[in-house]
């Protein structure tokens, strides 16, 4: 697609003027798509089967894609005169926008994920080797796709199969013990570490709602127990705000998938204590008032530092 580009400079952050590059939002827009399997994991036909038709192919896609960002940007008269031009915040911002409104909202996810990556690691807050990009750990997920594939129950209807088949106590035995030697794994790993000398002081347990964080979390603390270790074991579902001061989404529902749902000075107040060789306290949630309406005191005198949390905020919409 032909694009009339008026914008010849843009402002970086350290606000030096530099030429306005579109190869260069082509360029983040693919790899967003790459880092999330292709631009075809938000095909939605009636919304964004025209930009499939237009583009083709992936790298078509991403160039029809900053072809609308330029389109969008050079809409703004002020991005034509030299003194205001846009920012890369700004020009970031727009992608975003191209992306969502279009329908590409996981690849949208992903480039949310490398631009807030890149910034913290600007920040100094972690390093190049603590970003993790969009979080998706390709070389455990290919293993445990192969793993599937290899018996059969990589889709549905294999899976049905199993079923009608009889052998479905089977794939749960094979998939239980699977599950069972990471935990021996895991807690083998974090008892070397600390064996070693590592002063490990938190252990994280994340993931999705449903997705096994509190089964996980008790198997594990039942094996580093075995291995010596005594630490505080925390629940991030024991910190959201009482009712009265939940957070509303938009149709005035109780919304516990956002970081404001949770009392962050609370927990951040246990997790100076938990590091300090001192009694705190962990509240206990009474779930039908939906207030903190006790707290239980948790010694910390143990062997290990260990302070273990099942965190449980999402961040997908």
């Amino acid at each position: 697609m032909t694009v009339l580009n008026k914008i010849g400079k843009i402002r970086k952050r350290n606000h030096s003027l530099v030429a306005f590059d579109p190869d260069r939002i082509v360029r983040v827009i693919r790899i967003a798509a790459e880092s999330a399997g292709g631009f075809e994991q938000d095909y939605l036909e009636g919304i964004n089967d025209a930009v499939f038709a237009a583009g083709e192919t992936d790298d078509g896609i991403a160039e029809f894609l900053a072809d609308l960002v330029v389109i969008c940007l050079n809409a703004d008269p002020r991005h034509h005169v030299s003194n205001f031009p846009p920012t890369v915040e700004e020009i970031q911002g727009v992608v975003l926008h191209v992306l969502n409104s279009n329908g590409f909202t996981t690849v949208a996810d992903a480039y949310t994920c490398f631009r807030w990556g890149h910034h913290w690691v600007r920040q100094g807050a972690i390093s190049e080797e603590q970003f993790v990009r969009n979080g998706y750990p390709a070389e455990q997920m290919n293993e445990l796709i192969d793993w599937n594939q290899q018996r059969g129950c990589d889709t549905v209807e294999g899976l049905n199969e199993i079923v009608r088949s009889g052998q479905i106590g089977r794939l749960v035995g094979e998939a239980v013990a699977r599950y069972e030697d990471s935990l021996d794994q895991a807690a083998k790993r974090v008892i070397e570490r600390i064996d070693a000398g590592d002063k490990v002081q938190l252990i994280w347990v994340s993931g999705p709602s449903s997705s096994g964080k509190t089964t996980t979390t008790v198997k594990l603390t039942d094996r580093l127990r075995r291995g010596g270790l005594r630490f505080l074991m925390l629940n991030l579902d024991d910190y959201f705000w009482s009712l009265i001061e939940h957070p509303t989404d938009w149709i005035d529902d109780r919304n516990y998938e956002t970081p404001e749902a949770l009392d962050i000075q609370l927990i951040t107040s246990i997790f100076a204590l938990s590091s300090q060789a001192t009694p705190s306290t962990n509240p206990c949630i009474a779930s039908r008032r939906g207030a903190a309406s006790a707290r239980r005191p948790c010694e910390r005198s143990r062997i290990r530092s260990c302070c273990w949390t099942a965190y449980t905020v999402s961040i997908h919409r």
